[in-house]
Parts: C-alpha cells; sequence; structure tokens
C-alpha cells in the first residue's frame, strides 16, 4: 500500500484501475484505518478523483474491500465496482 501511494504521488494519475481479482484475504479493521488515515489523504493529496474497482471473485475480501472504500476519507473520490476491466475503463474514461 505505501508503494500504491507512493506511485500515485510520483505519477499523480486523475484516475485508477485496481485489480483486486487475486485479492484473497480479508482487510481487518486495523488495517482498514490504517488505509484510511495514512494512504486515502496521501492518494487524495496527489489528485486521485475516480477509482475503478474489478472485484475479487472471494466474497469475504470483496465485502472488506466495499467497507474500506466506504470510509470518509474514501468517499471523496469517485469509486465504483466491475466484473470486468473493460466496462471499468469505460466508466473511467466517460466525462465527468
Amino acid at each position: 500500500m505505501l508503494e500504491y501511494a507512493a506511485q500515485v504521488e510520483k505519477y499523480k494519475p486523475k484516475r485508477l484501475i485496481v485489480d483486486s481479482q487475486m485479492f484473497f484475504f480479508p482487510i481487518t479493521p486495523d488495517m482498514q484505518d490504517w488505509t484510511n488515515n495514512t494512504i486515502f489523504p496521501r492518494v487524495l493529496a496527489a489528485g486521485l478523483r475516480k477509482v475503478a474497482i474489478i472485484l475479487t471473485p472471494d466474497i469475504i475480501s470483496q465485502m472488506a474491500l466495499e467497507q474500506t472504500m466506504e470510509e470518509n476519507v474514501a468517499l471523496q473520490f469517485q469509486t465504483r465496482y466491475f466484473d470486468k476491466e473493460s466496462a471499468s475503463r469505460d466508466w473511467l474514461m466517460a466525462s465527468e
């Protein structure tokens, strides 16, 4: 996650696809808090505004990821969930 934040700070994307298809572990409440307090402020400050997430088939991991993205800081950028990369790209490239 720290490397993710560093790359967003370096390249300053406004839109981003997160491919979580191979994400097979739950995010603990402590990790959710850490992400919201440490990572999200950094990526927001770097200019990130839209995040498309390609979902994992693992329902527990999916729920933890969605819960993390529903925290107060994460709500400052638009987030949508997709089953396919093509749909995520279409949404990211649509005018705001």
